[in-house]
């Protein structure tokens, strides 16, 4: 088993590394057990994975099906990245130290060489946030939905309000039985104060 590391912590070849497997989905070809059963009409394996995601909302949203399935749609992601690079490991965002930083959008996840950062206003009428920088900047990377750039709004949802601090991962962390736990991690049914960590 790998070890999936803080995303802040990697170094330069395995963000390198990372980046380029993300990319390379892009043109490999969709996996044929997946298409079978979701019948997403994509044509890469990354897009495919996005519909299946989207796909999922009325199940894998809302209810105990939470966890267990984007655990195991994660595994998914990292087995087909590991296909494209065997030393990627899928990390992970420890944003509650993030939301401790004074412009949590200066964290280490989004810069030039991981994410890229937030979006870049455009000249009215235009009014989307395309991304300028790093391995997804416009140009450099679709979406599945067929719009020509990545965009992103850092702090400009409503849902979750803001980043979960340490208090309240350790709060949701203290929750002693599993129908508590997943509504406060995941929020948007009113259970937790914080609107949710899920992000």
């Amino acid at each position: 088993m790998k070890l999936r590391k803080k995303a802040k912590n990697l170094d330069s070849t395995e963000r390198q590394n990372l980046t380029a497997a993300i990319k390379a989905l892009k043109s490999a070809s969709p996996i044929s057990s997946i298409e079978a059963v979701a019948k997403t009409g994509k044509t890469n394996v990354y897009d495919q994975l996005v519909m299946v995601h989207a796909g999922a909302m009325a199940h894998a949203h809302q209810g105990p099906a939470f966890l267990p399935w984007h655990r195991q749609y994660l595994l998914n992601m990292e087995q087909q990245l590991e296909a494209q690079n065997n030393s990627v490991a899928l990390p992970y965002w420890d944003w509650a130290e993030d939301s401790l930083l004074t412009d949590p959008k200066t964290a280490p996840v989004w810069s030039e060489n991981l994410m890229g950062g937030n979006g870049v206003p455009q000249p009215s009428p235009d009014t989307s946030l395309p991304v300028e920088s790093g391995p997804f900047k416009r140009g450099s990377w679709t979406l599945a939905d067929g719009k020509s750039a990545l965009v992103r709004a850092l702090g400009a949802s409503r849902w979750p309000p803001h980043l979960s601090s340490p208090t309240e991962v350790a709060t949701c962390l203290s929750q002693s039985t599993y129908s508590t736990f997943r509504p406060y991690l995941e929020g948007g049914d009113g259970s937790s104060e914080s609107g949710g960590m899920h992000n």
